[in-house]
């Protein structure tokens, strides 16, 4: 912990000066994601959340997260609720992270509250709170809780993809065929096809707002269009760049068809009802039906034998 707060008192000399000298945001890639606050009694369901939340993360592939080992190594693994703006920024530094995740559970209020914050200047991303059903014990909800909440990040992220340079012409944007074309890596599921139109995209912080909650303004300054897909590699025809501006290395990229997959697959609810079968939820309607699932056989057997009299009376 010595070497954290080392960082700190760094931090606050540096920070200042770097929040004045730019207002754009970066890429993210490298994100950290902390063990996950809770009471004492949800240790073991709160360390499953926490590994669901790195998975959920990275089954994409769009992001690298800091190992445990890593963790550590920094000796900075532990569970962490609301970050303030220094603290943030001089863990992100600390641990070359461009995001920090935290996740806690208020136990008595039944309350899941995840923040992420980005590593640049500090400032809070996103913030999503989930209460957790009163009828099931809290360790039954807490994974499938942690996981929706994480995909609910994942698409508030106003971007899809990233520029990245041409590994033999060392280079962003080069020519080919006597067109200006670049490569983009982009999600493992990304639905994008030839032909499908992208954008370039630079976020500008705009208020004292969540960044991923109206804080930034995503404005685009290029259009391409896919000419080749390979795995999570696009090649990208340059159509149109804003005068005076160029495409460089991590320019960040939008796709209207993932930006609508996303918002289908992963847009938050209010409860956690989409998360499991309705009737493991509503312990009260289950009874009820299987109930009705009980009777139903008898029913069909009086049916039956009140048929079979009626036939031989008349």
């Amino acid at each position: 912990m010595v070497r954290v707060w080392i960082f700190l008192l760094v931090g606050l000399f540096t920070g200042p000066t770097a929040l004045a000298s730019s207002e754009e945001m970066g890429l993210i890639r490298r994100v950290t994601v902390f063990p996950v606050q809770a009471p004492q009694d949800l240790a073991a369901s709160a360390e499953e959340a926490w590994w669901a939340l790195r998975e959920t993360l990275t089954e994409d592939q769009r992001f690298l997260v800091s190992s445990r080992g890593f963790l550590q190594q920094k000796d900075v693994l532990q569970a962490r609720a609301e970050l303030s703006p220094a603290d943030a920024l001089i863990l992100a530094r600390y641990l070359d992270a461009h995001a920090l995740v935290t996740l806690e559970l208020r136990g008595a209020e039944r309350e899941l509250i995840f923040r992420a914050y980005e590593g640049q200047f500090g400032r809070p991303l996103w913030q999503h709170s989930m209460f957790l059903q009163g009828a099931l014990p809290l360790s039954e909800q807490l994974v499938p809780a942690a996981r929706r909440l994480m995909r609910g990040f994942i698409s508030a992220i106003p971007y899809q993809g990233f520029v990245v340079v041409d590994a033999l012409r060392a280079q962003p944007v080069f020519l080919e065929e006597g067109r200006e074309v670049f490569y983009a890596e982009v999600g493992a599921s990304a639905q994008v096809d030839v032909g499908d139109s992208v954008q370039l995209l630079r976020l500008e912080m705009q208020s004292l707002e969540r960044l991923f909650e109206g804080g930034a303004q995503a404005r685009a300054f290029a259009e391409g269009r896919v000419v080749s897909k390979e795995g999570r590699l696009i090649k990208v025809e340059l159509v149109r760049v804003l005068e005076g501006a160029s495409v460089e290395a991590e320019s960040l990229l939008r796709i209207p068809r993932e930006v609508s997959r996303l918002q289908q697959s992963y847009a938050l609810r209010e409860s956690l009802g989409g998360l499991m079968d309705p009737q493991y939820l509503s312990p009260e309607r289950s009874r009820t039906r299987q109930l009705e699932e009980e009777r139903k056989p008898l029913v069909t057997s009086l049916s039956f034998i009140l048929g079979l009299a009626l036939f031989f009376l008349f």
